[in-house]
């Protein structure tokens, strides 16, 4: 008589009392399970990514400089203390999400640049097709990074000495707030650096804050071209992809027009 008959006097047993032979096949079984879970999951977002890259595609048609363009698309996420709960949420993770055709569309490879600032900066690895559906998780962000205060300008210095060449870049840069005072004189110079350069800054400002400094930067003067934006949405998840897109990509044509007759894009 077997060990479980000996104790039960039955040949009968319940899932958590599992004979050795039986486990191994249930720990198969649900590793299967989770996997084809997985599949489903990332199927059902590459569909969702091709259904807005056609609604991006429509909102390009009406702008003659976003046909057949080619540019580099970047993606600066600020890591404050206020964002903990956006990226918990997963806000953030559907963000990119949202923002990943644009990269799709107009970039050679593909990919889209991401780069985390809070006090300081860090580029993350490129988000594309294979890595986007659940990439904050997958890269462990809220465990690798600890989050800290509000700079904009090491992400924007960052950001300016890793382009090379004279692609036009679209550059999103999303905060849900100003940056510290002692940071400002520093990003708008920055800015003013950067305006000789084949880059367009389109800030983005989430959430209820109030958002002076970058309003002032939208409109600065002392730089070659206008190559700033702010766009303030109070929550991203409320417009639609047409909404969004059309938002995102306002100002970016009368830039390229712009770069192109100071030859800082060809």
């Amino acid at each position: 008589m077997g060990f479980f008959k000996k104790i039960f006097q039955k040949g009968e047993t319940t899932g958590a009392e599992a004979t050795p032979e039986t486990a191994p096949e249930r720990i198969k079984s649900d590793a299967i399970a989770t996997v084809n879970l997985k599949e489903e999951v990332k199927a059902d977002a590459i569909t969702t990514i091709n259904l807005r890259k056609e609604t991006l595609n429509k909102v390009c048609l009406t702008k003659t400089e976003l046909q057949n363009l080619t540019a580099k698309v970047v993606v600066v996420l600020d890591y404050s203390g206020s964002m903990d709960q956006l990226y918990r949420d997963g806000v953030v993770q559907e963000t990119l999400n949202r923002l990943l055709p644009l990269a799709l569309r107009f970039d050679d490879d593909g990919e889209m640049e991401l780069y985390l600032f809070s006090n300081h900066c860090k580029q993350l690895a490129p988000l594309n097709i294979n890595n986007f559906s659940n990439y904050i998780a997958d890269e462990k962000i809220l465990h690798k990074y600890s989050m800290g205060g509000t700079n904009y300008s090491p992400a924007i210095n960052k950001v300016v000495n890793s382009q090379k060449g004279d692609i036009p870049t679209f550059v999103i840069f999303i905060t849900d707030g100003d940056c510290f005072d002692t940071d400002k004189d520093k990003t708008t110079k920055a800015i003013r650096t950067a305006s000789s350069k084949p880059l367009f800054w389109q800030f983005v400002g989430i959430g209820n804050s109030s958002f002076n400094f970058l309003e002032k930067l939208d409109d600065m003067d002392g730089r070659i071209v206008d190559n700033a934006d702010f766009l303030k949405i109070s929550n991203l998840t409320k417009l639609n992809d047409e909404e969004l897109y059309k938002a995102l990509l306002g100002e970016f044509p009368d830039w390229l027009k712009a770069a192109k007759s100071k030859n800082i894009i060809k």
